[in-house]
């Protein structure tokens, strides 16, 4: 199954990545631009319109794009243990925020000093 995304970076293309069915084809976002402004002619954005435009635009230059390569183990690590950090920093932040409140609502003179 091939699928064209106008990016090399995202979630989404981390969650494909998960199935080797899915070959991923990722595109300049300033070439489908150009390409949707060559084709739709009333100018607008939408899901539906860009889903059907990625597709002709995979159709028609398949021959000349580039997939997304498969990553070695040791890359397929690393995004795995990056993810985890990911993670883990958002956890800190929040407990950081809770922390805060419980400050201002329990010592909220102290914080006014």
């Amino acid at each position: 199954m091939e699928v064209c995304i106008e990016s090399s970076r995202s979630a989404l293309i981390n969650a494909l990545r998960e199935y080797p069915i899915v070959e991923i084809f990722p595109v300049n976002p300033a070439a489908m631009s150009h390409f949707r402004k060559s084709q739709a002619h009333g100018g607008g954005k939408s899901d539906p319109v860009d889903a059907r435009l990625n597709l002709v635009f995979l159709k028609q230059n398949v021959a000349i794009m580039t997939s997304l390569l498969e990553d070695s183990p040791e890359t397929t690590e690393l995004r795995k243990l990056t993810s985890q950090r990911r993670d883990l920093v958002e956890q800190r932040v929040d407990l950081a925020n809770r922390i805060g409140t419980l400050w201002k609502e329990y010592f909220s003179a102290i914080l006014e000093l």
